[in-house]
């Protein structure tokens, strides 16, 4: 049974509990658009090191800043600066912090034109679609921010009323999306109850004859294929609402 001082609420009537993730997967993980490469004393950050020449990329980019940047942009990619306010916990974000002292750049996040092209399927990048992988770029960095914070991530557990998980999730970023996600995995166990309810339901039994005469095989495939459109009739409008 989840910890009470979790609980969010019954749905569907399934309790759901949201609880903190204290050991969430890092984002940089995931399948992302950009590539960040960080450079700090004291922390790992960013994405899985990648070495140039038997020499690790980050340190060629720290020595090699000016060109970077402007091979990337020449050729119509994308960069942006990463800096780290290291206080008590960590933060990043693509602006700089307000505090000189703890705070810095450590990276930057970018993609290369060839990338944009192939993702979002475009033979020019315009620039409607520059603001956009940008606001991209700026959203995983903030998705990693949260990360490094460690404050909005979540996982949920669905109950069943006399405390048997039925169904549980991890690694959502946000405590409304992760609230959301658990509503809908109640309505999926409420769903397919109700649906075995249905199926279950005497009129939906084969009958053994009809018209005095035993069922062919065609008469079974037709009572099948009646019995199937009134399942998928019912499971529509309990899709919708229209059945309790």
């Amino acid at each position: 049974m989840a910890n009470q001082e979790f609980f969010v609420e019954q749905h569907k009537g399934y309790n759901i509990y949201v609880v903190p993730d204290d050991m969430p997967e890092s984002p940089r993980e995931w399948d992302n658009l950009g590539t960040m490469v960080c450079w700090h004393r004291d922390y790992v950050l960013g994405d899985k090191e990648e070495y140039v020449l038997g020499r690790p990329l980050k340190h060629w980019i720290r020595e090699n800043v000016r060109v970077f940047v402007q091979d990337i942009e020449r050729s119509g990619g994308i960069v942006l600066p990463l800096y780290l306010y290291d206080h008590s916990n960590l933060a990043m974000s693509t602006k700089p912090f307000s505090c000189p002292w703890d705070s810095g750049q450590v990276g930057f996040i970018y993609v290369h034109a060839d990338t944009i092209r192939r993702e979002y399927k475009k033979k020019r990048i315009s620039a409607k679609l520059r603001a956009q992988v940008t606001e991209q770029l700026e959203g995983e960095v903030a998705i990693y921010d949260t990360y490094l914070r460690g404050d909005d991530v979540h996982g949920f557990v669905v109950e069943s009323d006399d405390g048997e998980e039925l169904d549980s999730c991890w690694g959502f970023y946000g405590y409304e999306y992760c609230l959301s996600q658990a509503r809908e995995a109640a309505f999926w166990l409420w769903y397919q109850c109700r649906l075995t309810e249905i199926a279950e339901r005497p009129e939906l039994h084969m009958p053994k004859s009809v018209g005095g005469r035993e069922l062919t095989e065609y008469d079974k495939r037709k009572v099948e294929e009646e019995h199937e459109l009134w399942i998928r009739v019912h499971c529509e409008q309990l899709t919708l609402g229209v059945v309790a």
